[in-house]
């Protein structure tokens, strides 16, 4: 899957891995396990702001739905929060 080649940098493999976990069908093992393993990346942080600012400029330009922007920037702002809390 192109999910997993693609890297951890890119904010838009994170946002299709995202879309693929909660969308159902095929690849949704391959996303969480992309996903579990980003999570404990230190790009996480970078890209998981970077992630929140592309879906709300994707939001207000119409090119996603409201559910996808939910669903993209509740994963990254959670990712934060978490890596926040085991910073403290």
């Amino acid at each position: 899957m192109a999910i997993i080649e693609a890297g951890f940098q890119s904010p838009e493999t994170v946002r299709t891995a995202v879309l693929t976990l909660y969308g159902g069908g095929e690849g949704r093992s391959q996303a969480n396990d992309f996903l579990v393993a980003f999570s404990k990346s230190d790009e996480a942080w970078k890209t998981s702001l970077q992630v929140i600012g592309e879906v709300q400029a994707a939001a207000q330009q119409g090119q996603m739905t409201p559910g996808d922007v939910e669903q993209v920037a509740y994963f990254a702002a959670n990712l934060l929060h978490n890596k926040v809390c085991k910073v403290r």
